[in-house]
């Protein structure tokens, strides 16, 4: 299905801020010089809106990774993308119910290793590691206990890092309902630039969009149950607190069981 054509893609961005900038509306038509800087003030933008100064964990960066585990293998590398879980690690099996891995540390993964190195069986454990920085950046990779004794699906929630824009992969994340307020960023970002990091009109109109953003995705996405209360203090003209429960009454052959 194809993009709504309100979204804001990189080409949009690119004319935006090209403008701004005093360089015209055509990509196309920008020197190496001038493409370099449309670029890093789109990129410098999107890191302001991805990772707000008002500390937002936005809920469209939150995707749920698929990981095939291997016979015999306990570590697996996380994608480049990954940043940390945000949920817990599940199983994708549908004949089955396996119960949802139990999220901890590394070092404990580490230790319930060394106390048990050949125990081999479904996951019941797991917790990310970061590995050491090499020439590709920050990576993570996720170990399991017990090792597990055959291929399994897991499925596992994780805050993304967003790579940077390009003609092939045009949209940021966030979509159509933030365009206006990525669009803001990255005007913002190449105000800062151009004028020295001055706190123009161009920021303060990407704080109120922000504001108005953060509000949409909190709204759009809580949750209408998040538990049962039995605590029974909203009861306050009641000197004993009751609470109803169920009747789990089975009936055959009409006898009450």
């Amino acid at each position: 299905m194809p993009e709504s054509d309100l979204t804001l893609a990189f080409p949009d961005l690119q004319a935006e801020v090209g403008d701004y900038l005093g360089f015209g509306r055509t990509p196309s038509a920008f020197n190496d010089a001038q493409n370099e800087r449309v670029n890093k003030n789109i990129k410098a933008g999107l890191r302001m809106f991805y990772f707000n100064s008002l500390g937002h964990p936005w809920s469209f960066m939150k995707p749920v990774g698929s990981l095939e585990t291997v016979k015999d293998q306990w570590a697996y590398e996380l994608p480049p993308e990954y940043s940390g879980l945000t949920g817990k690690v599940s199983f994708s099996s549908t004949s089955t119910s396996y119960v949802p891995l139990v999220t901890t540390g590394f070092v404990q993964i580490r230790r319930m290793r060394s106390h048990n190195p050949s125990v081999k069986g479904i996951p019941r454990y797991c917790g990310d590691e970061a590995l050491p920085i090499q020439t590709g950046g920050q990576r993570w990779q996720l170990l399991l206990h017990p090792t597990p004794d055959k291929a399994y699906t897991l499925l596992y929630p994780y805050q993304v890092n967003p790579k940077a824009l390009t003609n092939t992969k045009p949209y940021p994340w966030g979509g159509l309902p933030h365009a206006e307020t990525i669009k803001a960023a990255c005007l913002a970002a190449a105000e800062r630039d151009d004028e020295e990091g001055a706190n123009g009109l161009h920021q303060q109109n990407f704080l109120t969009l922000l504001a108005a953003s953060i509000k949409y995705d909190t709204q759009l996405h809580r949750a209408d149950v998040i538990g049962y209360n039995g605590d029974g203090d909203s009861v306050w003209a009641q000197p004993v607190r009751t609470r109803v429960r169920p009747d789990y009454t089975v009936t055959l052959n009409g006898v009450a069981y």
